[in-house]
């Protein structure tokens, strides 16, 4: 698709941290079956594998691997390191060399002998598959350290807990898109005989909201269920023409003046309460064909210093509980969980209609550019993007990394609590970090702490989408409606300083941001 997609829902995700090992299972090898000479137990320890512990488990053999298979497939994330102590291996000497004969394994760049681990890989076999990996330490002197280790798909015929793994990002529940879907009023019938309306509603995991260079204001989960809506025109039924998409907003329009409903954020002990204003319609061009599409959210980010124990006021039981219109009716506009919270029930049901006491300590511009394509490094790009209203904030800097850079696909601890399926690239396993968000990569001295890759060198900030054609949904009398179930959509922004120090201390504000969010998108016509 291509109506400008949401991109600003969670604009400004201020404030949080957090994250279980995600490369718990250690496997420091042992003799390799076939070696034609003995293993010398003291060199045991100089390289071995970390492999994450979801669907995992290792053998009596600490060098055998077995996952049952999801779907007809494992994955098994798999990194190389160095220094994986034993019994009678608790030191490793500075090595001349590491070989791996499977291209996917990059070992660690620092072979000193201190723990260090190459980015991980997504070793896939399908089911009933062994995959064989030989791994040779080399050193000055004594050794080397050769292991066999062997990846085992075991069978799973009926896809007895599959977990996570078993749907993964992909599909929503269909639910925002029935087959009586009709448009809506405010959306005049599309005379090129297109659909008149594409709904865009975000699905409950696979999301991911990061602001600012620290990390500490990383891998915030965008609220299920929130919606944005384009009337379309200029395409006709069979999408040989794009369709052009345009997103009324305003005060009793299609998508009313806010983006979604309040979004509660805490970080660093701050907690604040976001409103997304919109300063122009959304705008955007959808292919019916690919799923393709590209566009534009413009907004005022609100954000108001609240409490950690009630965020952003909630709507429960049809009314408000608290803030400004505590007591008024209110509908449902979506939910998220704030995992610190001090709350009792951390799941907030949030509304267009519950707002906050007071006045925004700030309200920051947000041009948000959405795609279901490639969107790199925000601002001016390469290092330290992002420095307008630089006097304001606090200086800029690529990371909170110290020296040690920032790493990709290597968190941990509370950062990488458990993996999922990349909803951008299925084939691939990602972190999810306890605050519900994606964690694309740590500091490589701290692996719970995420970060930006925008040292010198690194790749920069790059997040991608992913189109998915739409289809005509089951029972509907005709073409339509349609939908793109899981469709991907991906931003990056800068975000200028607050002029508040505890907010742009924490965040890292002037700072760049990014967002994925995971959608199913609707298209609907009227008969």
């Amino acid at each position: 698709m291509n109506p400008r997609r949401p991109a600003s829902l969670l604009i400004l995700g201020l404030v949080l941290a957090s994250a279980p090992p995600a490369f718990a299972l250690v496997l420091p090898g042992g003799k390799a079956k076939g070696e034609s000479r003995k293993v010398d137990k003291a060199s045991d320890c100089w390289v071995g594998l970390e492999v994450a512990d979801a669907d995992v488990k290792s053998s009596n053999k600490k060098n055998k691997i077995i996952q049952k298979a999801c779907n007809g497939s494992c994955t098994f994330d798999t990194q190389v390191c160095v220094s994986e102590a034993t019994k009678k291996c608790t030191t490793v000497p500075a090595l001349t060399g590491i070989t791996v004969d499977n291209p996917a394994l990059v070992p660690p760049s620092d072979l000193s002998g201190a723990h260090a681990c190459g980015d991980s890989a997504a070793l896939t076999a399908t089911s009933g598959q062994k995959l064989t990996i030989n791994v040779t330490a080399s050193a000055a002197s004594g050794g080397p350290d050769t292991d066999k280790f062997i990846f085992v798909c075991k069978k799973n015929p009926k896809n007895k807990k599959c977990g996570m793994t078993q749907t993964g990002c992909l599909v929503g529940s269909g639910a925002s898109c029935p087959a009586s879907a009709l448009p809506d009023a405010a959306c005049p019938p599309n005379a090129a005989g297109g659909p008149d309306e594409a709904i865009f509603t975000t699905l409950g995991q696979c999301t991911d909201l990061d602001n600012g260079w620290t990390g500490v204001s990383h891998n915030f989960p965008v609220p299920a269920n929130s919606q944005l809506k384009f009337c379309l025109s200029g395409c006709d039924a069979a999408g040989t023409t794009p369709c052009t998409a345009n997103g009324p907003t305003g005060v009793g329009s299609l998508n009313t003046d806010t983006f979604g409903p309040p979004l509660p954020l805490i970080a660093g002990g701050v907690a604040v309460c976001v409103i997304n204003v919109f300063t122009a319609p959304a705008t955007g061009t959808a292919n019916l064909v690919t799923g393709e599409m590209n566009g534009e959210v413009d907004l005022h980010s609100q954000v108001f210093i609240t409490s950690a124990t009630q965020v952003c006021p909630r709507c429960e039981t049809g009314t408000c509980d608290s803030g400004k219109n505590m007591g008024h009716a209110c509908h449902v506009d979506g939910s998220v969980t704030v995992t610190n919270s001090l709350a009792s029930n951390k799941t907030f049901k949030l509304s267009k209609d519950c707002l906050p006491i007071g006045s925004p300590v700030a309200t920051l511009t947000i041009p948000l550019p959405i795609t279901t394509g490639t969107d790199h490094t925000p601002g001016a790009g390469g290092s330290k993007p992002c420095t307008e209203n630089l006097a304001h904030g606090v200086p800029v800097a690529d990371d909170g990394c110290s020296a040690a850079g920032c790493g990709t696909d290597n968190c941990t601890g509370i950062s990488c609590v458990s993996m999922i399926e990349d909803p951008s690239n299925p084939s691939h396993m990602v972190c999810v970090d306890v605050k519900g968000g994606l964690s694309q990569g740590c500091c490589n001295n701290d692996t719970t702490v995420p970060c930006f890759q925008t040292r010198p060198g690194s790749p920069g900030i790059n997040r991608t989408g992913r189109p998915v054609p739409p289809v005509t949904v089951t029972g509907a009398t005709g073409a339509f409606p349609k939908i793109s179930a899981g469709e991907v959509t991906v931003a990056t922004f800068c975000i200028a300083a607050t002029g508040a120090s505890n907010i742009d201390t924490v965040t890292g504000l002037p700072g760049p941001g990014a967002v994925i969010f995971n959608n199913d998108v609707c298209l609907v016509k009227a008969p």
